[in-house]
Protein backbone atom coordinates (compact mmCIF):
# COMPACT_ATOMS: atom_id res chain seq x y z
CA UNK A 1 0.00 0.00 0.00
CA UNK A 2 1.42 3.41 -0.98
CA UNK A 3 2.53 5.54 1.96
CA UNK A 4 0.26 8.41 0.91
CA UNK A 5 -2.79 6.12 0.88
CA UNK A 6 -1.87 4.65 4.25
CA UNK A 7 -1.62 8.15 5.74
CA UNK A 8 -5.02 9.09 4.36
CA UNK A 9 -6.59 5.93 5.77
CA UNK A 10 -5.00 6.63 9.15
CA UNK A 11 -6.28 10.21 9.17
CA UNK A 12 -9.80 9.13 8.17
CA UNK A 13 -9.78 6.43 10.84
CA UNK A 14 -8.76 8.92 13.51
CA UNK A 15 -11.41 11.38 12.34
CA UNK A 16 -14.04 8.65 12.40
CA UNK A 17 -13.12 7.69 15.95
CA UNK A 18 -13.20 11.33 17.07
CA UNK A 19 -16.57 11.82 15.41
CA UNK A 20 -17.97 8.68 17.05
CA UNK A 21 -16.79 9.85 20.47
CA UNK A 22 -18.35 13.27 19.86
CA UNK A 23 -21.65 11.72 18.77
CA UNK A 24 -21.74 9.65 21.97
CA UNK A 25 -20.51 12.30 24.40
CA UNK A 26 -22.30 15.40 23.12
CA UNK A 27 -25.91 14.31 23.88
CA UNK A 28 -24.97 13.12 27.37
CA UNK A 29 -23.13 16.32 28.25
CA UNK A 30 -25.74 18.59 26.70
CA UNK A 31 -28.57 17.04 28.69
CA UNK A 32 -26.45 17.30 31.84
CA UNK A 33 -25.95 21.03 31.36
CA UNK A 34 -29.62 21.48 30.46
CA UNK A 35 -30.54 19.80 33.75
CA UNK A 36 -28.07 22.02 35.64
CA UNK A 37 -29.68 25.15 34.19
CA UNK A 38 -33.11 23.95 35.31
CA UNK A 39 -31.75 23.12 38.76
CA UNK A 40 -30.25 26.60 39.09
CA UNK A 41 -33.49 28.25 37.98
CA UNK A 42 -35.53 26.22 40.45
CA UNK A 43 -33.10 27.21 43.20
CA UNK A 44 -33.46 30.88 42.24
CA UNK A 45 -37.25 30.62 42.41
CA UNK A 46 -37.27 28.82 45.75
CA UNK A 47 -34.90 31.47 47.12
CA UNK A 48 -37.42 34.15 46.14
CA UNK A 49 -40.05 32.59 48.42
CA UNK A 50 -40.25 34.82 51.51
CA UNK A 51 -40.95 33.27 54.88
CA UNK A 52 -44.27 34.44 56.28
CA UNK A 53 -45.02 36.58 53.20
CA UNK A 54 -45.33 34.50 50.04
CA UNK A 55 -48.87 33.19 49.77
CA UNK A 56 -50.12 29.80 48.62
CA UNK A 57 -51.62 31.46 45.53
CA UNK A 58 -48.26 33.04 44.67
CA UNK A 59 -46.51 29.72 45.17
CA UNK A 60 -48.97 27.96 42.89
CA UNK A 61 -48.47 30.60 40.21
CA UNK A 62 -44.67 30.63 40.45
CA UNK A 63 -44.23 26.88 40.41
CA UNK A 64 -47.05 25.94 38.02
CA UNK A 65 -44.65 25.02 35.20
CA UNK A 66 -42.74 22.68 37.55
CA UNK A 67 -45.91 20.69 38.22
CA UNK A 68 -45.39 20.38 41.98
CA UNK A 69 -46.89 17.58 44.01
CA UNK A 70 -49.04 18.78 46.89
CA UNK A 71 -48.62 16.48 49.87
CA UNK A 72 -52.05 15.71 51.29
CA UNK A 73 -50.95 12.74 53.40
CA UNK A 74 -51.12 14.62 56.71
CA UNK A 75 -53.81 16.55 58.58
CA UNK A 76 -53.62 19.39 56.08
CA UNK A 77 -56.22 21.80 54.76
CA UNK A 78 -56.36 23.53 51.40
CA UNK A 79 -54.37 26.41 52.92
CA UNK A 80 -51.45 24.43 54.33
CA UNK A 81 -50.65 21.71 51.85
CA UNK A 82 -46.85 21.42 51.24
CA UNK A 83 -45.68 21.72 47.62
CA UNK A 84 -42.81 19.47 46.50
CA UNK A 85 -40.92 19.67 43.19
CA UNK A 86 -38.43 17.02 42.05
CA UNK A 87 -36.46 17.14 38.80
CA UNK A 88 -33.59 14.99 37.60
CA UNK A 89 -31.25 14.22 34.76
CA UNK A 90 -31.68 11.53 32.10
CA UNK A 91 -30.44 8.77 34.42
CA UNK A 92 -32.90 9.81 37.12
CA UNK A 93 -35.77 9.80 34.63
CA UNK A 94 -34.80 6.25 33.59
CA UNK A 95 -33.57 5.03 36.98
CA UNK A 96 -35.24 1.61 36.75
CA UNK A 97 -33.47 0.83 33.48
CA UNK A 98 -30.07 1.91 34.79
CA UNK A 99 -30.53 -0.02 38.04
CA UNK A 100 -31.06 -3.16 35.99
CA UNK A 101 -28.12 -2.42 33.67
CA UNK A 102 -25.17 -1.27 35.83
CA UNK A 103 -22.70 -1.56 32.93
CA UNK A 104 -24.77 0.85 30.89
CA UNK A 105 -24.80 3.21 33.87
CA UNK A 106 -21.02 3.05 34.08
CA UNK A 107 -20.76 3.75 30.35
CA UNK A 108 -23.09 6.69 30.89
CA UNK A 109 -20.68 7.99 33.53
CA UNK A 110 -17.65 7.52 31.30
CA UNK A 111 -19.36 9.58 28.62
CA UNK A 112 -19.88 12.43 31.09
CA UNK A 113 -23.24 11.55 32.60
CA UNK A 114 -23.70 12.39 36.27
CA UNK A 115 -26.83 10.74 37.77
CA UNK A 116 -28.41 13.48 39.85
CA UNK A 117 -31.61 15.14 41.00
CA UNK A 118 -32.77 18.17 42.96
CA UNK A 119 -35.84 18.64 45.14
CA UNK A 120 -37.46 21.84 46.35
CA UNK A 121 -40.39 22.24 48.72
CA UNK A 122 -42.43 25.00 50.27
CA UNK A 123 -44.34 24.51 53.50
CA UNK A 124 -47.62 26.42 53.72
CA UNK A 125 -49.30 27.36 57.00
CA UNK A 126 -52.52 29.38 57.06
CA UNK A 127 -52.07 30.25 53.41
CA UNK A 128 -48.49 31.62 53.59
CA UNK A 129 -44.99 30.17 53.29
CA UNK A 130 -43.91 28.76 56.63
CA UNK A 131 -40.71 27.05 55.54
CA UNK A 132 -38.85 25.92 52.44
CA UNK A 133 -36.09 23.54 51.45
CA UNK A 134 -33.79 22.70 48.57
CA UNK A 135 -31.78 19.50 48.24
CA UNK A 136 -29.36 18.23 45.59
CA UNK A 137 -28.09 14.70 45.00
CA UNK A 138 -25.25 13.59 42.74
CA UNK A 139 -23.85 10.09 42.23
CA UNK A 140 -20.19 9.44 43.00
CA UNK A 141 -18.93 6.40 41.08
CA UNK A 142 -16.74 3.70 42.75
CA UNK A 143 -13.42 4.66 41.15
CA UNK A 144 -14.07 8.30 42.02
CA UNK A 145 -14.94 7.45 45.62
CA UNK A 146 -11.54 5.88 46.23
CA UNK A 147 -10.28 9.37 47.01
CA UNK A 148 -12.55 9.42 50.08
CA UNK A 149 -11.74 6.59 52.46
CA UNK A 150 -10.90 4.07 49.73
CA UNK A 151 -14.59 3.26 49.40
CA UNK A 152 -15.02 0.15 47.19
CA UNK A 153 -18.51 1.22 46.12
CA UNK A 154 -20.03 4.45 44.96
CA UNK A 155 -22.24 6.65 47.09
CA UNK A 156 -24.59 9.58 46.91
CA UNK A 157 -23.35 13.09 47.68
CA UNK A 158 -26.22 15.09 49.17
CA UNK A 159 -26.68 18.68 50.23
CA UNK A 160 -29.85 20.06 51.79
CA UNK A 161 -30.73 23.58 52.91
CA UNK A 162 -33.90 24.18 54.88
CA UNK A 163 -35.47 27.35 56.27
CA UNK A 164 -37.62 26.45 59.27
CA UNK A 165 -39.38 28.41 62.04
CA UNK A 166 -36.88 27.21 64.63
CA UNK A 167 -34.13 24.69 65.24
CA UNK A 168 -35.04 21.29 66.61
CA UNK A 169 -34.00 20.72 70.24
CA UNK A 170 -31.15 18.37 69.29
CA UNK A 171 -29.94 20.84 66.65
CA UNK A 172 -30.03 23.79 69.05
CA UNK A 173 -28.10 21.75 71.60
CA UNK A 174 -25.37 20.99 69.07
CA UNK A 175 -25.00 24.46 67.59
CA UNK A 176 -23.20 27.54 68.89
CA UNK A 177 -25.67 29.73 66.98
CA UNK A 178 -29.38 30.24 67.49
CA UNK A 179 -30.02 31.08 63.83
CA UNK A 180 -28.63 27.98 62.14
CA UNK A 181 -27.42 24.40 62.46
CA UNK A 182 -25.07 22.51 60.13
CA UNK A 183 -24.80 18.73 60.35
CA UNK A 184 -25.85 15.57 58.59
CA UNK A 185 -27.84 12.35 58.91
CA UNK A 186 -26.83 9.60 61.27
CA UNK A 187 -26.14 6.10 59.97
CA UNK A 188 -25.86 7.04 56.31
CA UNK A 189 -23.75 4.15 55.00
CA UNK A 190 -23.90 4.84 51.27
CA UNK A 191 -23.94 8.61 51.25
CA UNK A 192 -22.03 11.69 52.30
CA UNK A 193 -24.41 14.48 53.24
CA UNK A 194 -24.43 17.99 54.61
CA UNK A 195 -27.64 19.44 56.02
CA UNK A 196 -28.26 23.06 56.88
CA UNK A 197 -31.20 24.40 58.87
CA UNK A 198 -31.62 28.17 59.09
CA UNK A 199 -34.27 30.17 60.93
CA UNK A 200 -35.88 33.38 59.60
CA UNK A 201 -33.93 35.29 62.28
CA UNK A 202 -30.67 34.80 60.36
CA UNK A 203 -29.45 37.88 58.44
CA UNK A 204 -30.20 37.72 54.72
CA UNK A 205 -26.53 37.58 53.69
CA UNK A 206 -25.80 34.79 56.15
CA UNK A 207 -28.84 32.82 55.00
CA UNK A 208 -27.75 33.17 51.37
CA UNK A 209 -24.21 32.03 52.15
CA UNK A 210 -25.23 29.01 54.22
CA UNK A 211 -27.90 27.79 51.82
CA UNK A 212 -25.93 28.22 48.58
CA UNK A 213 -24.94 25.32 46.33
CA UNK A 214 -22.09 24.80 43.88
CA UNK A 215 -24.07 23.59 40.89
CA UNK A 216 -20.94 22.51 39.07
CA UNK A 217 -21.38 19.29 41.08
CA UNK A 218 -24.13 18.39 38.61
CA UNK A 219 -21.87 18.67 35.57
CA UNK A 220 -18.28 18.12 36.71
CA UNK A 221 -16.77 15.26 34.72
CA UNK A 222 -13.00 14.91 34.87
CA UNK A 223 -12.80 16.38 38.39
CA UNK A 224 -16.07 15.16 39.94
CA UNK A 225 -17.54 16.32 43.23
CA UNK A 226 -16.75 13.93 46.06
CA UNK A 227 -17.40 15.55 49.42
CA UNK A 228 -19.41 18.10 51.40
CA UNK A 229 -17.23 21.09 50.51
CA UNK A 230 -17.88 20.41 46.83
CA UNK A 231 -21.66 20.54 47.24
CA UNK A 232 -22.13 23.39 49.76
CA UNK A 233 -18.80 25.22 50.20
CA UNK A 234 -20.24 28.12 52.22
CA UNK A 235 -21.93 25.88 54.78
CA UNK A 236 -18.89 23.61 54.99
CA UNK A 237 -16.54 26.54 55.61
CA UNK A 238 -18.83 27.81 58.38
CA UNK A 239 -19.06 24.35 59.94
CA UNK A 240 -15.27 24.11 60.01
CA UNK A 241 -15.04 27.55 61.59
CA UNK A 242 -17.64 26.65 64.20
CA UNK A 243 -15.64 23.58 65.25
CA UNK A 244 -13.18 25.90 66.94
CA UNK A 245 -15.90 27.85 68.77
CA UNK A 246 -17.00 26.30 72.09
CA UNK A 247 -20.74 25.76 72.56
CA UNK A 248 -21.93 28.06 75.37
CA UNK A 249 -23.11 26.42 78.55
CA UNK A 250 -26.83 26.37 79.26
CA UNK A 251 -28.06 29.26 81.42
CA UNK A 252 -29.95 28.38 84.59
Amino acid sequence: MPIALAKRLFIWTVLAIVMLIFVLVAPVRLQQYAFRRRAERLYSEIQAVEYGKTTLAQTQTTFREWRPAYDASGPYTVNDCPAVITIGDFAYAHSEFFENHPRVLRAYGILGGRPSWVRASVGIDNGVAHGKSYAAYVEVFPKESEAVGNTPIGYGLIGEARVAPELRPEEAAGSSHREYWIGGPGGCEVCIAIWVRVTPDAPAEEMQRLTSFDFSCLTRWLTPCRDKWDMMPGAWAQAEKDRTVPIPAAQH
